[in-house]
């Protein structure tokens, strides 16, 4: 991705993935392409506070 993208910031009442929980949580509201092969990207804000390992080598994503 390049370029400058303006998107309104939101408060989601609830926002989960990867069996974490956030209630109130201030996300960007972006129009993804209709035949994107994902639902959304999670920012780093929402891994604050746990340990994130990506090894991109062997395909490997570790949260906890």
């Amino acid at each position: 991705m390049s370029g400058v993208e303006f998107a309104p910031v939101v408060v989601a009442s609830s926002f989960a993935s990867l069996g974490l929980r956030r209630p109130s949580m201030r996300v960007l509201a972006i129009e993804l392409p209709r035949r994107a092969p994902f639902d959304g990207i999670l920012g780093l804000d929402f891994f604050r506070g746990h340990r994130l390992v990506l090894d991109f080598r062997d395909g490997v994503l570790e949260f906890d």
